[in-house]
């Protein structure tokens, strides 16, 4: 997650008046056509509307951890709420984009301190820093500023219409999987929405290590079915080398020995659904059918 931003973003109206002017701007803004989830208290967004308004802004961050942090803040006296940041607005640029400090990044369990030239790392009085393995610092080289080529709203917005594409590409991927490789490996859903629920829900690296477990038999349990784990190309040119899926089992025995990160298997997750996806492109023909067939119905 990485980089964080903090600063201010001063709202404030005159004298304050305007205050509808003020809500409307959130509302119209921030709710409606921006397709971006948002829960900012309306009453409290009134109630301070004369006052300034700090904002932490968190890149790379998921729907899940930004909803934990969210419901964690929630009952805060100075918590006015969250919203999701498109950069395909340009309001949303101008307001998180340009106006907020970059402070610094986090990766895993490390906290990089951002600083620039000229400028000497600071120390920053933020609760809960000793949580981190590793609190550093790392030089900027002007980026975010003015000189930094790629730090425009052109170049946000067509970051965010990527992320935007890629997401529904690999949606589609993983659709496609499910639904071409059941005929198959019928199981094939049940066993990933089995490992998604246990990567949702899971604390500790064993819980970890497990999901990364359930990808690399889920990956097993489709090759059984459907072909052989081989470093040669088939007719259509693809092939599963056994170095990629190695990885899967590398990462479920990890969580014995060292610790697991929910982003490893993150990447674990999506290895396993493009995995799957090259033993589609070697089949290119339709799956044989094997429908399991419920006993129980022909009993009763």
């Amino acid at each position: 997650m990485r980089p964080m931003r903090l600063g201010e973003n001063n709202h404030k109206r005159p004298q304050g008046t305007h205050k509808i002017y003020y809500i409307n701007f959130f509302e119209l803004n921030l709710n409606s056509f921006l397709k971006v989830w948002n829960t900012l208290d309306a009453q409290k967004l009134i109630a301070v509307s004369d006052n300034n308004i700090y904002v932490v802004c968190l890149e790379s961050i998921d729907n899940d951890n930004a909803l934990f942090l969210d419901n964690a803040l929630r009952n805060g006296s100075s918590y006015l709420g969250a919203v999701g940041v498109n950069e395909a607005s340009e309001i949303h640029w101008d307001l998180y984009g340009t106006m907020l400090i970059a402070l610094g990044g986090i990766v895993n369990r490390q906290f990089s301190i951002f600083y620039d030239e000229g400028r000497e790392p600071f120390e920053p009085d933020i609760a809960g820093v000793d949580a981190f393995d590793k609190v550093g610092t790392e030089k900027l080289d002007f980026k975010y500023t003015i000189f930094d080529k790629y730090h425009d709203y052109e170049h946000a917005r067509r970051i965010a219409e990527w992320k935007e594409k890629c997401g529904s590409m690999l949606a589609f991927v993983a659709d496609e999987a499910v639904s071409r490789l059941s005929d198959a490996a019928p199981g094939i859903g049940d066993r990933l929405w089995a490992a998604l629920t246990c990567f949702e829900s899971a604390e500790t690296n064993e819980q970890y290590a497990q999901v990364a477990v359930s990808c690399r038999r889920i990956f097993e349990y489709v090759i059984d079915a459907v072909a052989p784990v081989s470093d040669q190309p088939t007719d259509t040119g693809h092939s599963i080398k056994k170095v990629q899926w190695s990885k899967l089992h590398e990462l479920a025995n990890k969580g014995v020995y060292a610790e697991v990160y929910r982003s490893e298997v993150r990447r674990c997750f999506i290895r396993t659904v493009l995995l799957l996806d090259d033993i589609m492109a070697m089949h290119p023909q339709p799956f044989d059918i094997r429908t399991d067939i419920d006993l129980d119905m022909l009993k009763r």
